[in-house]
């Protein structure tokens, strides 16, 4: 009776066209695997966040009007910690505890691509300097109130013109907003990849609704489709077209 077996050589061929049919698949089914996760952890944030502030309003006699969360006469820290009643929160700082490296310490943000900073290098960013909130599931929370002394959701500030290589030009303009506010989230807290678009978003708080805007992460993308925008990786500071 004749018995059939590989050869070495035969199964060492097998093993080695497994091994690269794994390095060419892994990385796409690792990435698609991190999406779903950043999917899944951005639409409970904004769940968890719309109902904190519908639960502040519903205490405070302000259902459908988020102006009185966002009251102009309120600081980012105090909007928050109001806010941070309706969450499970573990632990909140303000910018000097955090600069000695309380809640996690300080740590920079990748934007959803490389920009300039204006001055020829890849911006970091930071939405948790100045007051954080941390959740007993690890993720970063801070509000930025927008609202004017009339009390109406109404927002304006200065912005630097850059030319078109991203560089500061010298030269101002004025922008406005209708928003309240603002609320940050950063999913998973100092665990990387502290990037917007990934693990970190904002949710714009206007007069009468909590809103998920496609700009600063795509979040009403996110929502949506359930998918995040795609993202691009650099190195915050570098300079820009350095070799």
């Amino acid at each position: 009776m004749n018995k059939f077996a590989f050869t070495l050589a035969e199964v060492l061929i097998t093993l080695g066209i497994i091994g690269i049919v794994a390095a060419m698949t892994l990385p796409t089914l690792i990435n698609q695997y991190k999406e779903k996760v950043y999917v899944a952890q951005a639409k409970k944030m904004y769940s968890v966040i719309t109902n904190a502030v519908n639960l502040y309003n519903a205490d405070n006699g302000s259902i459908g009007d988020n102006r009185t969360l966002m009251d102009y006469k309120k600081t980012n820290t105090e909007v928050t910690k109001e806010l941070g009643k309706y969450l499970n929160v573990i632990e909140m700082c303000d910018s000097q505890s955090i600069n000695k490296g309380g809640c996690g310490g300080s740590y920079r943000i990748q934007d959803s691509k490389p920009t300039n900073d204006g001055t020829g290098h890849l911006q970091a960013l930071n939405f948790f300097a100045e007051v954080r909130l941390v959740l007993n599931d690890g993720a970063f929370v801070a509000a930025r109130r927008e609202t004017n002394a009339d009390g109406n959701c109404y927002y304006k500030w200065t912005e630097q013109l850059k030319d078109e290589n991203g560089n500061f030009t010298g030269e101002t303009r004025e922008l406005e907003s209708s928003r309240c506010g603002r609320i940050f989230f950063d999913t998973n807290g100092i665990k990387k990849p502290n990037k917007i678009g990934a693990d970190v978003f904002a949710v714009w708080v206007l007069q009468n609704k909590v809103h998920s805007p496609d700009s600063e992460g795509g979040l009403d993308t996110v929502m949506v489709d359930g998918v995040t925008i795609p993202l691009e990786d650099y190195v915050i500071g570098a300079e820009i077209n350095s070799n």
